[in-house]
């Protein structure tokens, strides 16, 4: 089934299809998700045609940022879709509809971020491309998938400030101790050829990666949610971790803050190139974990 909604010059277009086996909740709701859907993309200033497909997640916590996967946003078949959790229809008895709320507003987020950064007239990125060639456009991808996820958060946010949270300062200092405490269990492995050893550097380059995820979450609702007041004791302040999250903080910021200023304009791959960099030097780098070319493609591996 097809919705179209006119907004201004601009024509938005939903298709919507189930493939989960619960039929009866997604009938119930389906029509009162299309409406929200055409509402939230009224600010979109472009011609549109969305996919939006619910699914059934198998929801697993990772052991950095405690994010489950719930929605995604891709291209399929030359649509922009939306994958959403059937499990947020299941909890609007309970929750008057919020989790999906949530999953809509950031989906969107997302889309409306993919279609402006694969539209730039100056210098067209390619988020969903999985491999690069190009040392620059790898450096570039990695700038603008913390980029997407931090503007995804910050319109959600900004929506939904009141009933939403975000990950506390805290939370990233225990983050980055847990990332300290597998960097020196890396550091003690001698052979790197084993299938152990590659698990282990496997997964701490994807907590490396959920890191990064939950740093742009907080700052997101630092600068659009509801305001934390927190007043840490010395002793937490005085430990190295605080210290070093807090810079990642200031710096991140730093290279965040001129993105807000003609974002998808002429300097839209500089800024996010600056970006990436400074993540790959300040989070990768800093445990041992380089960009090299490998079988022609850029990828991150460990160099003690």
């Amino acid at each position: 089934m097809k919705s179209v909604a006119r907004k201004e010059n601009y024509v938005h277009t939903i298709k919507m299809r189930n493939e989960t086996e619960f039929s009866e909740i997604y009938d119930k709701y389906k029509d009162d998700i299309r409406d929200h859907i055409l509402y939230d993309m009224e600010g979109f200033d472009f011609d549109i045609d969305l996919l939006v497909i619910f699914k059934t997640y198998n929801e697993k916590k990772n052991n950095i940022s405690d994010e489950t996967t719930a929605a995604a946003t891709t291209i399929k078949g030359n649509r922009y879709t939306i994958i959403l959790n059937i499990g947020s229809l299941k909890m609007i008895p309970y929750d008057r509809g919020l989790d999906i709320a949530l999953s809509i507003k950031h989906e969107l987020g997302h889309v409306y971020d993919l279609y402006h950064a694969m539209h730039n007239k100056y210098y067209s990125i390619n988020p969903l491309k999985a491999r690069h060639k190009d040392f620059d456009e790898f450096v570039i991808s990695k700038g603008w998938a913390f980029w997407t996820e931090f503007y995804a958060y910050y319109m959600t946010y900004r929506s939904y400030k009141k009933e939403y949270g975000y990950p506390t300062f805290l939370r990233l200092v225990r983050g980055y101790e847990k990332l300290q405490t597998q960097y020196e269990k890396i550091r003690t492995l001698t052979d790197f050829k084993a299938e152990s050893a590659n698990a282990m550097l496997e997964s701490f380059i994807d907590n490396i990666k959920s890191f990064a995820y939950l740093f742009a979450k907080h700052l997101a609702g630092s600068v659009m949610g509801k305001p934390y007041k927190y007043d840490y004791c010395e002793k937490t302040k005085n430990r190295e971790s605080f210290e070093i999250v807090n810079k990642l903080e200031v710096g991140l910021m730093k290279k965040i803050i001129p993105l807000f200023t003609n974002t998808y304009g002429k300097g839209m791959s500089n800024k996010m190139y600056e970006l990436g960099k400074y993540i790959i030097k300040n989070l990768f780098i800093k445990f041992d974990i380089y960009p090299i070319e490998y079988y022609k493609y850029i990828r991150f591996a460990y160099y003690p």
